[in-house]
């Protein structure tokens, strides 16, 4: 029998009136009244649904009669017309204005909620459970990441100590060639002269040592998703930064080695910082770069990082003092020797670029050329690259890729090698090495993070694919071995931070008891009025 669905609503009537009753005929034209008003003829066999009126007979009440099931799949068929006849509205329950919701006004994705996103129990909120006004948070109001609080961002807001400052003295006519610099022109291959490398002089003062450098420098603005314009806190790459009695300038001296300690370089049992390069990144994304460069210096080679004071001038005018995070520059010969010795070759691979090759030094080839520039013309030559862009997890050293994995896992570094493809390769005459880069937004909470897991599906491995090597070390009983050794290490270390996700299993849990029970309700009544 084709059913077909005619409301008339008295909403304006006075009268006490029965919610809805159903009557069976046969023969007639149905109408649909839709949201916009417009009446829709339908010949059929009907279902007409009245709201008010003289009919005295309950709810469900439907000839010819049915059973229990069939009264309950026909209430969730006047369920989803009520919201059918509502406009924005699809595969709703009982919502107005709602997608894929139960009991809900203007509200996708929700249980018993109102003008949310994703939530249960809730009022204006993204992610939440039995909150109001809040994101990712349970029994809540106003706050994100929270668990019972009010007005309050429970995201772990990291501070570190600022023991260092750093001061950018731009002569005026180079500071407006850079402020001229879009962020569409800065992602232009060649980048124009503005966006490029330009003078300046550059002081950098260690505020417990009392050491400090100050000399000429090189500076460019950077950052993709993290732009900012000039005036408004932007990050910088500087080279060429050398102190005019050394021609190089010392960060700081970092501990490291012994049980629990840090990963110490090659040959050595601290951590010297020497370089004329480095980058202040702006933060403006999130605050936990720091802390992941510093789990990752436990169980592989990373980049230091510490925070500091940046004094922008525009001649001898100063236009901003903010807090920036000073960061050891991985594409830096300092930086590679110290970890993997004189003889290296250095790539990055990125999503959107692939595999470039950046730097050399030493003895990497076979037959190598004396000239240098002939053997960097074989390295980046594409065929090069390709070999690079394929390489297996027998190519790499196995601790290497494990520590890796292990950490992007721990930090949730959603924008890594495995899911975003970006990181560092270095090859050190013997095996390739990764090393972990753009950390700026690690440990936060996405449902991938908090609920998955880091490894793609096996079927997905692909010689090309980013995360192809990951996959092979899941695969591999030694490698899968040393990276459950790794995360655990780092999941053990005292005081390690962490992702602060919100409950997801309790919310979860929530969301599939609430959907069980308000069926069975709805069944229950049906059988109750039937």
């Amino acid at each position: 029998m084709g059913w077909t669905i005619g409301l008339q609503n008295k909403w304006l009537s006075n009268e006490r009136q029965p919610l809805m009753s159903m009557v069976s005929s046969k023969g007639s034209t149905a109408r649909t009244s839709l949201g916009s008003g417009s009446i829709v003829p339908r010949p059929t066999s009907q279902l007409r649904l009245v709201t008010g009126g003289d009919d005295p007979r309950p709810i469900a009440q439907i000839t010819p009669t049915v059973d229990a099931s069939s009264r309950y799949i026909v209430a969730l068929t006047v369920c989803n017309t009520c919201s059918a006849l509502s406009a924005l509205c699809s595969f709703s329950v009982l919502s107005l204005c709602s997608s894929f919701s139960v009991v809900c006004l203007c509200a996708t994705a929700c249980l018993f909620s109102l003008t949310s996103i994703g939530s249960v129990l809730s009022v204006g909120s993204i992610g939440s459970a039995c909150s109001v006004a809040s994101f990712g948070s349970v029994l809540s109001v106003g706050s994100h990441g929270c668990n019972g609080a009010i007005f309050k961002d429970c995201r772990k807001q990291v501070s570190h100590p600022i023991n260092t400052r750093v001061e950018l003295r731009i002569p005026s006519d180079v500071y407006d060639a850079m402020a001229s610099c879009t962020r569409h022109a800065y992602r232009q291959n060649p980048r124009p002269d503005r966006c490029d490398y330009q003078k300046a002089t550059c002081a950098f003062y260690n505020l417990t040592s009392g050491y400090n450098a100050t000399g000429p420098c090189k500076l460019r603005r950077k950052g993709h998703s993290s732009w900012r314009e000039m005036g408004e806190k932007p990050s910088f790459k500087i080279k060429k930064f050398k102190n005019a009695a050394t021609k190089h300038v010392h960060f700081g001296t970092f501990s490291c080695g012994g049980v629990g300690a840090e990963v110490c370089p090659l040959h050595q049992t601290s951590n010297e910082w020497v370089t004329n390069k480095v980058t202040l990144n702006n933060q403006v994304q999130d605050d936990g770069e720091i802390d992941a460069q510093a789990a990752l210096r436990r169980v592989a080679p990373g980049a230091l990082a510490v925070q500091t004071r940046v004094h922008v001038y525009r001649g001898d005018d100063l236009q901003s003092v903010e807090v920036y995070v000073l960061l050891e520059t991985v594409d830096d010969d300092a930086f590679v020797e110290k970890w993997f010795g004189g003889d290296f070759s250095l790539y990055e691979r990125e999503r959107t670029t692939g595999v470039e090759f950046e730097r050399f030094g030493g003895t990497v080839l076979p037959d190598q050329p004396d000239d240098e520039e002939d053997v960097e013309d074989l390295l980046s030559a594409p065929a090069h690259l390709n070999e690079i862009a394929g390489l297996r997890l027998s190519d790499f050293d196995e601790l290497s890729v494990a520590s890796h994995f292990a950490l992007e896992k721990f930090v949730n570094h959603w924008d890594g090698a495995c899911r975003g493809g970006n990181h560092y390769i270095a090859y050190n005459g013997t095996k390739y090495h990764m090393i972990a880069s753009g950390m700026d937004q690690t440990y936060q909470c996405t449902p991938t993070s908090s609920l998955g897991t880091l490894f793609v599906k096996e079927s997905d491995i692909r010689r090309d694919d980013n995360c192809g090597v990951g996959n092979e070390c899941y695969r591999s009983a030694s490698c899968r071995s040393l990276y459950n050794a790794k995360l655990a290490q780092l999941r053990t270390t005292p005081g390690a931070r962490r992702p602060h996700c919100p409950d997801w299993a309790w919310v979860v849990s929530t969301s599939v008891a609430v959907g069980v029970i308000f069926p069975a309700l709805l069944l229950v009544a049906t059988r109750k009025f039937a």
